[in-house]
């Protein structure tokens, strides 16, 4: 009857041990460009337990967890939720983050100037070595020149109404 007892007990600790092992989830972590396992990484969960990965990028998540951050000092940090979370965990190098941009409003005078260098290259072309060249294609295009005058015109405008700013 002991004998019985003893392994009843047995199984009884094997079903409880493997019920805690099958609650546990590995994954593996490794870097997105390269698909190498990344050691070190720190996997903090909602309960603020942390876990690291050991040289082959491999952890084993606690089980009851709803999200988990990951985080390595060269890394972007991801915070995700379990269901998010597959077997393979890829994370994104810190040098493909782009630093701050500023952007700048267009310099008016700059664009004029660029306009006028665009339509005055329509005309003839006097080279450095003062050998005059043209387009004849350009100088048929009746849309062009049309395009031109127009151009002329919105420009003339446009100094108008600078001067009534003023």
């Amino acid at each position: 009857m002991l004998c019985v007892v003893k392994n009843n007990l047995i199984i009884l600790a094997l079903l409880l041990l493997s019920t805690t092992a099958w609650a546990q989830r590995g994954i593996i972590v490794v870097d997105l460009d390269t698909y190498k396992p990344v050691q070190g990484v720190s996997i903090t969960d909602n309960f603020n337990n942390t876990v690291t990965t050991d040289k082959h990028g491999i952890v084993m998540l606690p089980a009851g967890v709803d999200s988990l951050t990951f985080s390595h000092v060269l890394y972007a940090k991801e915070k995700l939720s379990i269901t998010e979370v597959a077997d393979t965990m890829f994370l994104l190098p810190n040098d493909h983050h782009l630093p701050e941009v500023t952007a700048w409003a267009p310099n008016p005078e700059l664009s004029r100037a660029m306009m006028k260098s665009i339509y005055e290259d329509m005309d003839l072309i006097i080279p450095s070595g003062g050998i005059i060249t043209f387009d004849l294609a350009r100088i048929l295009d009746q849309r062009a020149r049309r395009d031109a005058k127009h151009l002329e015109r919105a420009q003339e405008i446009l100094e108008e109404w600078d001067k009534k700013k003023e």
